[in-house]
């Protein structure tokens, strides 16, 4: 499980969940069969790499919000794939939500 103690945390988790999510589109777009299972979740990994650059921009405007007691937007992508997705990426999807959710973890 990944520890989120302060906004640097999050921010540079948020970079790589990202930097994740487009690798699996690439190797999506890469396969062009349509038979993959990356091409069946393609919609999802668009949906949820829309939510990492909302908060990308969100934090560079000042407008994001963590501790909001809701999830992230995308989660309900992430929940309907979890089998789908790489166990790593859920992995660091989740603990970011937890942070947007809860808060900081304490140092």
């Amino acid at each position: 499980m990944y520890k989120i103690n302060n906004v640097e945390d999050y921010i540079h988790l948020a970079e790589q969940c990202l930097f994740e999510i487009d690798d699996l589109i690439a190797c999506a777009e890469d396969e062009g069969d349509g038979e993959s299972e990356f091409i069946a979740i393609m919609p999802a990994l668009r949906t949820i790499e829309a939510g990492l650059k909302t908060i990308q921009s969100e934090i560079r405007a000042g407008t994001h919000v963590i501790a909001r007691d809701e999830p992230l937007p995308f989660m309900a992508a992430v929940t309907d794939n979890r089998n789908r997705l790489p166990i790593a990426i859920t992995g660091m999807l989740d603990a970011l939500n937890v942070a947007h959710k809860n808060g900081f973890a304490e140092a």
